[in-house]
């Protein structure tokens, strides 16, 4: 961001700051939603979140939908689409989560196919096992993070030394 160069009121009386180029105004600079101050945001690596993204909503929602038979394939769409984008695009997702989000989110750990072929990779010696050992380390790690925010949901805790996970 460019340095202040002065203190101005625009035409209206409110102040702003003048920057080299442009012209900001200080009101717009308040938080429109101050009620997600109080959110706690669980944060991501790089690899986790791949890790956590790799399953497409569609295949989360059918899932879901086929085991639960009240549970609408749309609104479970939608919802697995936000929280992907979230955690692929900011790597983070809020702490605040309802029965289906805790759902999908164990869903793209138990539905996960990355894993199996990162482990192909390894044994075709496309990848070495030191990096398929880092991809084991986040899985775990992401793992761990998420039966912390599904304590006490029925799909949690998910155990991280399942060796099924990774095959």
């Amino acid at each position: 961001m460019l340095p202040p160069v002065k203190v101005a009121r625009n035409k209206s009386g409110t102040r702003g700051v003048v920057y080299k180029l442009k012209y900001v105004n200080i009101e717009w600079r308040r938080d429109p939603h101050p009620q997600l101050e109080n959110l706690k945001m669980i944060k991501f690596t790089q690899r986790e979140a791949e890790l956590l993204a790799d399953r497409p909503p569609d295949c989360i929602a059918d899932a879901l939908s086929q085991t639960y038979d009240d549970w609408d394939f749309d609104f479970v769409f939608e919802k697995a689409s936000s929280l992907s984008r979230s955690i692929d695009i900011s790597k983070e997702i809020t702490d605040e989560l309802d029965n289906y989000d805790l759902e999908i989110l164990a869903d793209m750990i138990n539905g996960n196919t990355i894993m199996q072929g990162l482990a192909d990779c390894v044994e075709f010696e496309e990848m070495t096992k030191k990096e398929f050992g880092n991809y084991k380390r986040a899985f775990r790690s992401a793992i761990k993070k998420l039966n912390k925010l599904g304590e006490g949901h029925e799909s949690f805790p998910i155990d991280p030394d399942n060796g099924m996970l990774y095959l």
